[in-house]
């Protein structure tokens, strides 16, 4: 689970001019979770929610509050930890997929913010299916949507069907359950840590995501902004020796079902 940090309230007093003018209520927010996973830092994935208000307390003194919120990376806990190689093994071990994964919801969640949108929060069960999905596309050395050779390529119903075999069913708000993104491209890496070098490659994906908003076909871009999902999960495969990465993406509205594996596992996220 996410562990939320708290530091308490703190009361620093500041001697300001009287002549200052009173200063009612000031809110900032500062933001370094999306900062921090662009440049790729490798230190604690934090997200710092800065607010400060400076209120009127005598005529010699404001006073300042803030607090700090730091939300780290979600420690494993033993069951979790059982589910990892179903995930990590999609990808060599010189990459860090939760890395990915964090930036990947960073682009999508301040889009998200801009458009004044519920934030999509990551679900283990959800990268699970999509990593599965992301794994068949490398073995078969291409990906669609297709549950079957003969199906349409997007059979809504197969592929219903397909969550459901896996344990998943979801909430139908407002006619929306459900949607599965994809997409691949090439991958190439010749350092010992190569995370940053597929978060550049997938950058291509979502980059491609962004752009049919201008088009009139709007598949993908309909995904990342629909008012009715909540959560999301990102499976990512990577063939090194044909130089390509095969990604999924799936979204939901909520997951109703409680699946007995690994994909039950869930992650809870205020970003």
């Amino acid at each position: 689970m996410l562990h939320l940090y708290k530091v308490q309230r703190v009361h620093i007093p500041l001697p300001i001019p009287y002549t200052l003018p009173v200063v009612i209520s000031h809110f900032a927010f500062f933001t370094l979770s999306e900062s921090a996973a662009d440049d790729e830092s490798k230190g604690a994935f934090l997200l710092i929610n800065y607010q400060f208000s400076i209120i009127h307390s005598s005529p010699m003194l404001l006073t300042l509050f803030f607090s700090l919120n730091l939300f780290l990376t979600p420690s494993v806990s033993a069951q979790e930890a059982a589910c990892l190689p179903r995930i990590t093994d999609a990808v060599p071990s010189s990459i860090q997929i939760d890395r990915v994964e964090r930036v990947w919801l960073s682009w999508n969640n301040r889009l998200r913010r801009r458009l004044k949108l519920t934030p999509y929060a990551p679900h283990a069960a959800l990268t699970a299916t999509a990593t599965e999905w992301s794994l068949q596309a490398k073995q078969n050395g291409t990906i669609d949507h297709k549950r079957s050779p003969d199906a349409a390529y997007y059979d809504y119903t197969m592929i219903e069907q397909w969550f459901a075999d896996r344990g998943l069913t979801f909430a139908n708000v407002n006619r929306t359950t459900f949607t599965e993104n994809i997409g691949w491209g090439t991958y190439t890496c010749t350092t010992d840590d190569c995370t940053r070098s597929l978060i550049r490659a997938v950058r291509k994906t979502f980059n491609f995501y962004m752009a049919e908003r201008l088009k009139p076909s709007q598949p993908h871009w309909k995904s990342l902004v629909n008012p009715e999902f909540r959560q999301i999960g990102l499976g990512i495969a990577v063939d090194e020796a044909a130089g390509r990465y095969y990604l999924t993406v799936h979204y939901a509205t909520e997951i109703t079902s409680t699946p007995q594996s690994c994909a039950a596992m869930t992650y809870r996220t205020e970003i």
